[in-house]
């Protein structure tokens, strides 16, 4: 008969008793906290200053973000569905990897945000600035960048379908490999943009007030018809 020594039942009994919380999940919205791995759902945040704040993996699902400063924040795989962040500061902010679905970011400042690998599915980034923002390899099907500001910005490898794209700045945008089915470009200038293909454009919902680069031509069957 085998027996467990006095030092094994005790570290048998810290591995069973519950683990405390992270330390700083307690701490109040103060810029640069550290809310790694915190659960933080339906809180109303808006206009706290949470600039430089250390938010990787938290969980702020349907959070009232309208107005918060979060400006070169980390908020990699950030779970953020429903949020809302109208107004909001997201200039340098790391949102690699975040899920937003339906998230709410009318008219925020996320000039040299990363949103690289991110879900923004129904995101609504209408009237936002996305100036020098990284926005490749994610998905932001029928996501809605209607008047957003998206100068060089990085959609390479992105999941554009349905999304809608009319008076958006568009100078300078890398798009090179996006998916661009039904992707509304009606009267749109896209003849700055950058990696463009006829192919591309063969899936996506133009019409003759649409601009297309020097090479890239037009579909024959444009505009798309309604959808039912």
């Amino acid at each position: 008969m085998k027996f467990i020594t006095p030092l094994a039942l005790t570290c048998l009994a810290a591995f069973m008793l519950p683990q405390p919380a992270h330390a700083g999940c307690s701490d109040g919205p103060e810029a640069g906290v550290d809310w790694n791995d915190c659960r933080k759902r339906n809180l109303i945040l808006s206009g706290r200053d949470l600039s430089g704040a250390k938010m990787d993996d938290v969980d702020i699902l349907s959070s009232d973000l309208r107005g918060t400063n979060l400006s070169g924040a980390s908020m990699e795989k950030a779970l953020m569905n429903r949020v809302n962040a109208s107004g909001a500061n997201f200039s340098g902010t790391n949102l690699e990897k975040a899920e937003g679905t339906r998230a709410i970011f009318t008219g925020a400042n996320m000039t040299g945000a990363s949103l690289e690998k991110s879900v923004f599915f129904r995101g609504n980034f209408a009237e936002a600035n996305l100036a020098n923002a990284k926005m490749d390899r994610a998905e932001f099907s029928r996501a809605n960048f209607k008047s957003a500001d998206l100068t060089n910005a990085d959609f390479s490898f992105s999941n554009l379908s349905r999304a809608e794209l009319s008076d958006a700045k568009l100078e300078g945008v890398a798009i090179s490999g996006a998916w661009l089915y039904l992707t509304d470009i009606e009267g749109v200038d896209l003849s700055a943009i950058e990696g463009l293909t006829t192919e591309q454009i063969a899936l996506a919902c133009g019409d003759s007030a649409t601009k297309l680069p020097a090479g890239v031509e037009a579909p024959a069957d444009w505009p798309c018809a309604p959808e039912e």
